[in-house]
């Protein structure tokens, strides 16, 4: 290269001017992604930040606010089957006529029997215990909305609170399921015999009970797998 007006010797080396035109490549660079790096960080922590107050308003394209929507889906889902257990049960009634013989040598005589929910103590204690978890499905499912994922203490209280819950209507669901066996099946060893055979409507109605308290009771139980993968994403953040 010969500049005009300088001499030979003044002007840049071609390494000289390949040098400075990297270095100002290599500036232009890091300053470019400088850039991109704390746009991407507020980018970031702007998404973090709304995903706060998504509540039970999730976006299906977010992975992290899918469990919210889960979480009110799965309360409301308690919610209504623990009621519909609770009144199916309570409202099961059945009269019906059976014949007594008391000796071999006098004829049968007629006798009205009533089947009702509060003759068994396991059934009471169905109906307590679907009462009890459609009230904290109530609760819980304002606590939830209430909480959005902002408060750690809110959700570990309602995750014990579901844990509890699904405790309570595996019991009351075992005790009725029992009775239930018991009813429709005997037991000749106790030489206690069938009762669904006079009996049919009201052991149906059992039946479709124990059904939707053990869906109410699965739908606490995948509250607690939401609740625990939830806290797994967040331990991973």
């Amino acid at each position: 290269l010969h500049l005009k007006g300088l001499p030979r010797l003044c002007q840049p080396s071609p390494a000289l001017l390949l040098f400075e035109t990297l270095s100002s490549l290599s500036a232009a660079y890091v300053g470019i992604e400088q850039k991109r790096c704390l746009l991407q960080a507020a980018m970031e922590a702007q998404a973090k930040a709304a995903a706060g107050f998504n509540g039970c308003q999730g976006s299906s394209g977010d992975g992290g606010r899918r469990f919210p929507v889960a979480d009110c889906a799965l309360r409301v889902a308690g919610l209504a089957t623990t009621l519909v257990a609770a009144v199916v049960m309570g409202v099961d009634k059945q009269d019906a006529t059976v014949f007594v013989q008391l000796s071999p040598s006098l004829p049968a005589f007629p006798v009205a029997v009533t089947a009702k929910w509060r003759y068994s103590s396991a059934f009471v204690y169905f109906i307590v215990v679907n009462s009890i978890a459609w009230a904290y499905a109530a609760i819980s499912l304002a606590l939830s909305a209430a909480n959005r994922g902002r408060k750690k203490c809110g959700g570990l209280l309602l995750f014990a609170g579901d844990l509890v819950v699904v405790l309570f209507l595996l019991t009351g669901n075992g005790a009725a399921a029992a009775i239930g066996y018991v009813g429709k099946n005997g037991n000749s060893h106790m030489r206690w015999n069938k009762t669904c055979d006079t009996f049919g409507r009201f052991c149906m109605l059992v039946t479709a009970s124990v059904g939707a308290s053990l869906l109410g009771c699965l739908a606490f139980a995948l509250l607690l797998l939401v609740a625990f993968l939830g806290a797994h994403r967040r331990s991973l953040r």
